[in-house]
């Protein structure tokens, strides 16, 4: 059996996402001004995010940025054109034990698809 008296439930909200998203949008333009700190927040968005504004990332997964082919093209798109954020999971593998299936895809579902949470 699985130990889940170390889980813990969700402890971010949906304020939390929204003032995550005013929080890039404020990183995102300071980068296109100072170029220090675009480099600072492509390399540790959580650190710099917390450095410059004090907002501290409150949900359990891996924060990180790329730098993608994209482009302002309001005359063409009504926006932006190129690649679209992504979240990327973990897929766990099949447990070798078949009669365990179960309960593995049950503490998979608790303790990795719960992304608002630490």
């Amino acid at each position: 059996m699985s130990d889940t008296s170390k889980v813990k439930g969700p402890t971010s909200t949906y304020q939390d996402f929204i003032n995550l998203r005013a929080v890039i949008v404020r990183s995102v333009g300071l980068g296109w001004r100072n170029k220090k700190f675009q480099k600072e927040f492509m390399k540790d968005p959580a650190k710099a995010m917390e450095s410059t504004f004090g907002y501290k990332f409150p949900f359990g997964f891996e924060f990180s940025t790329w730098d993608a082919d994209n482009s302002w093209t309001p005359e063409l798109t009504g926006g932006w054109s190129g690649e679209n954020n992504r979240l990327v999971m973990m897929l766990p593998p099949k447990p070798e034990n078949p009669e365990e299936a179960a309960e593995a895809l049950a503490a998979y579902n608790l303790e990795r698809l719960n992304f608002f949470s630490k």
